[in-house]
Order: structure tokens, then C-alpha cells, then sequence
């Protein structure tokens, strides 16, 4: 659907984007980056194509071209939680957790009533660095507050992680919602 709606506008940024976010789903990297960076050649204001891409490079694992891009978001969007959260994942699979933790503060302080989702996650990606850096009481804390704004975040992965590491409430918290489904 995509190819015939391009080739009826082939100047469309955003079917570029959508087109790329769906052959990376598929797993043909090389079309979807080429969709990435056509859609920003189009549209270089669209922050939206440079997010895409850069949620791209992050399960790729590159991390320095992730945080350009969202810096780019950033630059273009500089007060959007999602934004934050996403450069934050960046540096937290780095290992950067003061830079993620700063991040995803923010994000926490732009969306306070999780309006976006991007509250939640941030709480729970802030729950993951207490956790690494062995703050529990903390950790459980940020975990409880993300749960209580999103129940769904269940199925993110980062609460499976969290279980799988070994941490204790995201362990419980599964094991309650799965016992009452």
C-alpha cells in the first residue's frame, strides 16, 4: 500500500517514514534505513523521521547515531518527554546512567500527568538505573509510580527485563497480573 500511495506522492515525508518503521518491523534494515533518510531529505524539520530512525539505530546498536538523532528531536522539539526517554535508553544501553537518569527526569518534570505514556516509561527507566545502581528502596519507588500510571506498561519490555534481573516487584507485579488473567 505503501509503494502505490508513493508513487501517486512521491513526495510524502511521512509515508517514507511509515513505510521505513514497517520494513524495519520486517527486518530489511536496508530499506528502512533508505526510507529513514529519504523522508528527511524531504522533510528535514520532520522529527518525526529523524525519531524513527533513531529508535532504528537504537535496536541496531548504534548507539552514537541513536543520540544524534534525538538530539535532533530534540532541537526541533525541545520540550517533548518522548524525546527525552528515547535518548535515555540510548545512554542507559551505554552505560551512561547519570545522562540517562537526567534525561528521563526530564521527561518525568514535561509530562508529570503521563498524558503521553512517556511519564510512565520515564519512571520505569529511572526505576531500572536505581535498580543498577543498587538504590532499592528507590527503584521501587520510580517502578510503583510507573505502574500506577500506566497498569499496561506489564507488557513493555522493560519490565520484563527488570524481572528477569532479578528485581523483586517487577517479579511480583508479573506474577500478580498474570495470576489474575
Amino acid at each position: 500500500m505503501f509503494n502505490k500511495y508513493l508513487r501517486v506522492y512521491p513526495r510524502d515525508a511521512m509515508a517514507y517514514c511509515m513505510r521505513g518503521e514497517s520494513f524495519a518491523k520486517l527486518g530489511d534494515k536496508q530499506r528502512a534505513l533508505k526510507d529513514f533518510n529519504k523522508a528527511i531529505k524531504l522533510a528535514p524539520k520532520y522529527a518525526s523521521a529523524f525519531h524513527s530512525r533513531g529508535e532504528f539505530y537504537l535496536v541496531m546498536g548504534d548507539f552514537s547515531r541513536a543520540i544524534q538523532d534525538f538530539n535532533k528531536c530534540l532541537e526541533l522539539y525541545p520540550d517533548l518527554s518522548d524525546f527525552y526517554n528515547s535518548r535515555g535508553k540510548a545512554f542507559l544501553k551505554m552505560g551512561k546512567l547519570a545522562r540517562a537518569a537526567k534525561d528521563f527526569s526530564r521527561a518525568m518534570k514535561l509530562d508529570p500527568n503521563n498524558t503521553e505514556l512517556s511519564g510512565a516509561r520515564a519512571c520505569l527507566y529511572s526505576s531500572m538505573i536505581m535498580y543498577k545502581k543498587r538504590n532499592q528502596r528507590r527503584a521501587k519507588q520510580l517502578f510503583n509510580r510507573a505502574i500506577k500510571l500506566e497498569p499496561l506498561l506489564i507488557w513493555g519490555d522493560e519490565v520484563w527485563q527488570l524481572a528477569k534481573d532479578g528485581f523483586f516487584p517487577a517479579l511480583e507485579y508479573l506474577y500478580k497480573t498474570v495470576k489474575a488473567a
